[in-house]
């Protein structure tokens, strides 16, 4: 029976990102698209791991070469793009909290998640939030996930762990955990299922 329900933020609670909010953001960079891309995410870990934004967008801007006084326009066309919330996975996380733990597994940045927090008080759903900069650990680093079981108190054959990247989701099973790799809205009756607990949205 599963008794904890893990959920990764970005493409879970929230929509993946816009490809318009890439556009717009390869705009206002003025860089290449594939440079600007390819820079964007080459440098996230450091950004989930407690990078400073400015010193990242200077980073990325720096590499693809783009216009480094637009930083701060990028910043908040960055944050919007990830609030694209999934209203069901909040409500499946809100049913499910009725009889058993939930938490947030996220590899983000301290100024999204003050964001989001903003937007949404997390403790309304959500027994924990781990979040990689806040713990100096990112998935799929093992260790991230026992720390999360740690603060559910729930050993990991118990607890289920939902998240769009393939990677992070074997990581999981390797430590015991059962998962679920969410790839849209064709994997959420899958997910009710596995739940068992809800009825199934059509």
């Amino acid at each position: 029976m599963i008794k904890a329900l893990i959920l990764d933020y970005g493409g879970v609670l929230s929509y993946p990102q816009p490809a318009q909010a890439v556009d717009a953001m390869v705009a206002a960079s003025g860089c290449p698209r594939e440079a600007f891309v390819e820079a964007y995410w080459r440098h996230r870990e450091a950004l989930d791991r407690g990078l400073d934004p400015g010193e990242y967008w200077r980073t990325v801007l720096g590499e693809a070469g783009g216009r480094p006084q637009d930083a701060g326009r990028l910043l908040e066309l960055d944050l919007a793009s990830w609030l694209h919330l999934r209203p069901e996975m909040w409500d499946l996380a809100a049913t499910f909290r009725r009889r058993g733990a939930t938490a947030i597994l996220s590899n983000n940045w301290p100024v999204f998640m003050t964001r989001l927090r903003a937007v949404r008080p997390l403790a309304d759903w959500f027994d924990t939030v781990v979040a990689s900069y806040e713990v100096g650990m990112v998935k799929p680093s093992p260790e991230i996930f026992h720390l999360c079981l740690e603060r559910l108190g729930q050993p990991a054959d118990a607890a289920l762990f939902v998240d769009d990247n393939r990677d992070n989701v074997e990581a999981a099973r390797a430590v015991g955990m059962q998962g679920l790799w969410f790839r849209g809205q064709d994997d959420l009756a899958p997910l009710q299922d596995m739940l068992k607990f809800v009825e199934r949205v059509d």
